[in-house]
């Protein structure tokens, strides 16, 4: 009884034993095929070198301006192919041996950014970051009184507001408004 058994598993002992070898033949052969595809696919895409010729744009929606940097430094991109780039947030793509990148922020162009405004809110003054009408951010609200400010800022704070380049340029604007007011109090308590 024991010598017909293995007469009946040999049909499937061979059967087993030849797809297994299919399944190592098929294997092999798939194994270097994959990898020359991958190669031809790294010899497609390109990737940034030190003499990538970089060109950058950045729209910034706050403002609606675009900065644009070309050529622009690719040390940060060294090594890196288009998903690469991707992956930091831009959008590339290559034109003649240089890469173009593009993104949009939701903040103000760097000179934008800089500037100042000073508008009413609740019948006080604030002050917010960026150009005016640019939706900038509040930054604090001032106690300086209504009354002691120069009539014609309070014409231009009504109608929409005064815009400053930078902070510097309001905070010696506010000095000079608090100098009048103090030199009133001293004249006042003459």
């Amino acid at each position: 009884m024991s010598h017909n058994l293995p007469r009946r598993a040999l049909p499937f002992m061979l059967s087993l034993n030849l797809f297994v070898a299919v399944l190592i033949v098929l294997s092999i052969w798939q194994i270097p095929r994959l990898t020359k595809e991958q190669d031809a696919t790294a010899q497609l895409t390109p990737r940034v070198t030190v003499e990538t010729v970089l060109h950058c744009s950045t729209y910034h929606g706050l403002c609606g301006h675009t900065v644009e940097k070309s050529p622009a430094d690719n040390s940060a991109f060294i090594g890196m192919d288009s998903e690469d780039v991707a992956a930091q947030g831009w959008q590339a793509q290559w034109l003649d041996g240089q890469l173009y990148l593009s993104r949009e922020s939701d903040d103000f162009c760097p000179p934008d950014a800089q500037k100042r405004h000073l508008r009413l809110l609740n019948q006080q003054l604030a002050i917010y970051a960026g150009p005016l009408l640019g939706g900038g951010e509040l930054l604090r609200v001032l106690e300086t009184p209504l009354y002691a400010i120069p009539t014609r800022w309070v014409v231009q704070l009504a109608n929409v507001g005064i815009e400053f380049k930078d902070e510097e340029t309001l905070l010696m604007a506010l000095d000079n408004v608090d100098e009048a007011i103090d030199n009133e109090r001293l004249t006042v308590n003459e």
